[in-house]
């Protein structure tokens, strides 16, 4: 009678067995098919040895309930140290706003005394907005900014301000919401923004102080009497100082150069104001022998009032005018001070060398020849029946 064979399973091993004779068979090509069991169970412990290793855990993670969330801070000159920082901090509760401050020769020395005094942790990456008085803005903030990026705590997308007076009863300012989004919504699109008001983030201030032919304006404010802040204009700031001041009209034309007019509304002559609700500009640069940038300015508005008599050639014309007068005196200003606000140098980027680069400001931008010229189309001249 022919022998059965059947399967048991015995060690993870396949296992032959032979029904009459009682005989267990272990194939040849089974055993060199099949590793070891300790060497199975070598490899998979050393596996999940190794995974277990990659585990970070949460060993270092803080409640948010231990940790404060200040969004704005603010840098003025201390009374005994270089530094006095104020960190204003929204309470989630629904009480006061809590203000905590220090004073020290560095900012990182600042928040560590900050850290020391506070009962939570403190959390630097929910800032919103960083202001700086006028006199620390006047003597520079390279050393601050630099500060922020490189220690990667203050988030480099938040927005910077210079305040005009005291910077201490602003920061102590009660009159906001507990939800602390009063001060960014003064800056934002969708909220108090208007083409006024320049919105300059902490990075690009960062690249304008290691440019060679970039600067920037950032906004002055001061503590409001029947809101939170007045806006007081813009400060031209060449390397991380502050030279010059620009009012909010001409920053309403540094804002329709670099096409952030917002529905901003002019006021053209008397009784008579526009909406601007669109605006490009195209640029043309060449150099023989002196740099010479032509500049052309398309802007479509509608009529939101008009005086009785005035035609609208008479806006166009009136339009024209005011738009070209006020960019032609801000350029003029940058040009003195030898700032360049608007990044113009870039136009001739690749027409100069590198020695030519690093002397725009000095040498080129206060000879640069510019041609400013306005194209004004009325879409819709507002007649009501």
């Amino acid at each position: 009678m022919a022998a059965k064979f059947r399967t048991v399973p015995f060690c993870h091993i396949p296992l032959l067995y032979d029904c009459n004779s009682s005989n267990c068979i272990y194939p040849e090509q089974i055993r060199k098919e099949e590793p070891s069991l300790k060497l199975k169970s070598f490899v998979w412990l050393t596996l999940i040895c190794c995974c277990t290793a990659l585990l970070s855990g949460c060993w270092n993670h803080k409640d948010i309930n231990k940790r404060y969330l200040p969004v704005v801070m603010a840098v003025t000159e201390g009374k005994k140290e270089k530094y006095r920082i104020f960190l204003r901090i929204p309470d989630p509760m629904g009480k006061k706003l809590k203000v905590i401050e220090a004073e020290a020769q560095s900012i990182a020395k600042s928040f560590d005394i900050m850290r020391t005094k506070a009962e939570v942790d403190i959390d630097l990456m929910h800032l919103k907005l960083i202001l700086f008085s006028e006199n620390i803005a006047k003597k520079g903030i390279s050393d601050i900014v630099e500060y922020a990026i490189r220690s990667r705590d203050i988030p480099p997308k938040i927005l910077v301000a210079t305040v005009m007076g005291e910077l201490e009863p602003l920061m102590h300012d009660q009159r906001t919401s507990n939800v602390g989004a009063t001060e960014y919504d003064f800056f934002s699109k969708q909220a108090g923004w208007t083409p006024s008001i320049s919105i300059v983030p902490l990075w690009k201030v960062f690249r304008s102080i290691n440019s060679d032919m970039e600067d920037v304006s950032i906004p002055i404010i001061s503590k409001g009497t029947d809101t939170l802040f007045s806006f007081h204009g813009s400060a031209m700031m060449l390397k991380g100082r502050m030279v010059e001041k620009i009012s909010s009209d001409e920053m309403l034309i540094y804002n329709l150069f670099e096409g952030r007019f917002g529905g901003y509304i002019l006021e053209v002559m008397s009784e008579t104001s526009v909406i601007v609700v669109k605006s490009s500009v195209s640029n043309h640069a060449e150099w023989s022998p002196v740099p010479k940038l032509t500049s052309h300015m398309k802007m479509d508005v509608v009529i939101r009032e008009k005086s009785e008599g005035l035609s609208d050639e008479d806006i166009k014309k009136g339009l024209v005018k005011l738009i070209s007068d006020q960019f032609n005196q801000l350029i003029k200003k940058t040009q003195t001070n030898k700032v360049d606000i608007f990044g113009l140098g870039l136009w001739f980027s690749s027409q100069m060398s590198e020695k030519q680069r690093s002397h725009w400001r000095e040498d080129w931008f206060p000879k640069m020849e510019h041609q400013f010229t306005v194209d004004v189309n009325i879409r819709d001249r507002g007649n009501l029946k």
